[in-house]
């Protein structure tokens, strides 16, 4: 058994996956995004040892968002750190 501190809007859209599928707790839920995430190889994503392909792999996405597209997500992230614990 372990514990694991997730965010409380995190918490409150699981809790209503699993209402919504009947369950009393999340525990089954979690398991299944887990298995789903882990089986799925998104790890792969932080497995990146070399910095010289790391490098690569951003400066191959530059571009790859527009400017307005940048501008709206930065606009977004700033308003969520503005509302962050």
């Amino acid at each position: 058994m372990s514990k694991v501190e997730i965010r409380d809007d995190q918490r409150e859209a699981l809790e209503r996956i699993a209402e919504a599928r009947g369950e009393r707790d999340l525990s089954q839920l979690v398991q299944e995004v887990l298995d789903q995430f882990l089986a799925g190889g998104e790890l792969d994503q932080f497995s990146v040892h070399d910095e010289r392909e790391r490098m690569a792999r951003i400066r191959a996405l530059q571009g790859s968002i527009s400017d307005e597209d940048a501008e709206e997500m930065l606009a977004i992230v700033q308003e969520l750190r503005e509302h962050w614990r």
